[in-house]
């Protein structure tokens, strides 16, 4: 072999190589950051864990959820009442008065504290009627700013004071209910032995059928009903702002598994390659 020929065998090999080393590098950084996203979506879902969702048979009033508060804490003197009920109207428009812009956002009327909603994020107590909760899209749009806590929003003729900023995809706008209101949705979170939405059922008079529940045994599954029918509700249906945000936690997570695999597959390959090269 010539000594030109020797060089482009050289300089083809070196090329080779640092291709090949900068796939891994390419494939072995995607393989951490799809790692790092699986484990933000796990945490976030696992903050939601043992929350249920039940959409009501019948609307209930905010007199009834008082009443039933109140009986609640009487018998159970340690253990605040465990259940939040909200309304939810999708499409009305909350305004910034003084810089003139409004936007379009989902209602939520809440009956009791917003904590259970958004679980590790601002929440309204259930007295706090002047408040109000807003995600980040909607703040940017309305104030310029990502964290508008402390602004005004003008909602039908009344104005409220935004208390914190949630981490929703949604556009929300959260206030507390006042006298009156009727809700169709009841979230509650359950521990491990406990079957709080029974207790309400038989204590209350309460009747519905659960939406989604967040668990790691995939516990949404299992209808009360039939299984196809909850399923196809929840993935065709009319999603409330619990169920839209489970069925994104699931997907992502499922998507940074599946693409995490391939990434850790093209590592592999990658390295049996160079390995297969080498051997030649």
């Amino acid at each position: 072999m010539s000594g030109k020929e020797k060089e482009r065998s050289r300089t083809k090999g070196g090329g080779r190589f640092l291709c090949m080393w900068l796939m891994r590098a390419v494939c072995a950084g995607a393989l951490i950051w799809l790692s790092l996203e699986g484990m933000r979506y796990a945490a976030a879902f696992d903050r939601s864990r043992g929350l249920c969702v039940v959409r009501l048979s019948q609307e209930v009033s905010a007199e009834k959820i008082r009443a039933m508060r109140e009986d609640w804490e009487a018998e159970n003197e340690e253990e605040p009442f465990p259940a939040v009920f909200w309304q939810e109207q999708k499409g009305v428009r909350i305004r910034n008065e003084a810089w003139n812009r409004d936007v379009s956002v989902t209602e939520l009327l809440v009956c009791g504290s917003s904590g259970l909603l958004f679980p590790g994020q601002a929440f309204l107590a259930a007295e706090d009627t002047a408040g109000c909760l807003i995600d980040r899209e909607t703040s940017w749009q309305l104030f310029g700013d990502a964290s508008a806590v402390g602004s005004m929003v003008e909602f039908e003729g009344e104005t409220y004071q935004v208390c914190g900023v949630l981490q929703e995809s949604a556009p929300v706008f959260v206030h507390t209910a006042q006298e009156d209101g009727a809700f169709s949705c009841l979230a509650l979170r359950e521990g491990k032995g406990q079957n709080l939405w029974d207790r309400l059922q038989s204590k209350s008079g309460l009747s519905g059928r659960r939406s989604v529940c967040f668990q790691w045994d995939w516990r949404w599954l299992k209808s009360e009903g039939a299984a196809g029918e909850k399923i196809r509700e929840i993935l065709y249906g009319e999603n409330n702002v619990l169920e839209i945000r489970y069925l994104e936690q699931i997907a992502a997570m499922a998507a940074a598994i599946a693409a995490a695999t391939v990434a850790a597959f093209a590592v592999v390959l990658t390295w049996k390659r160079e390995g297969s090269s080498a051997g030649i």
